[in-house]
């Protein structure tokens, strides 16, 4: 008797274990303007930033690896986590 073959109920194919499925990174296009989040970040290094260059941030997205995206800002390029941007609906 063969197997019954079943699609699985995520998307990225990656069990972590104990119930925990891997979500996928949001994708940024390199022009996408977004807004960084320099104060809520979890890089330590980013909210020290935040005393120089305020709260929030505008910029356009360079490239992205991983869950790592280049920006390009007035301040100069900069490298959060997607979870420390959002894209700007145009």
């Amino acid at each position: 008797m063969k197997t019954p073959q079943v699609t699985p109920p995520w998307s990225t194919g990656i069990y972590i274990g104990n119930g925990v499925v891997a979500t996928p990174s949001p994708q940024f296009k390199k022009g996408d303007r977004v807004k960084i989040y320099v104060a809520k970040s979890k890089k330590p290094e980013m909210r020290v930033l935040a005393d120089k260059i305020g709260d929030e941030l505008d910029g356009v997205v360079l490239f992205q690896t991983g869950n790592i995206v280049s920006c390009d800002t007035v301040h100069g390029q900069i490298n959060p986590r997607t979870q420390d941007i959002e894209l700007i609906m145009q």
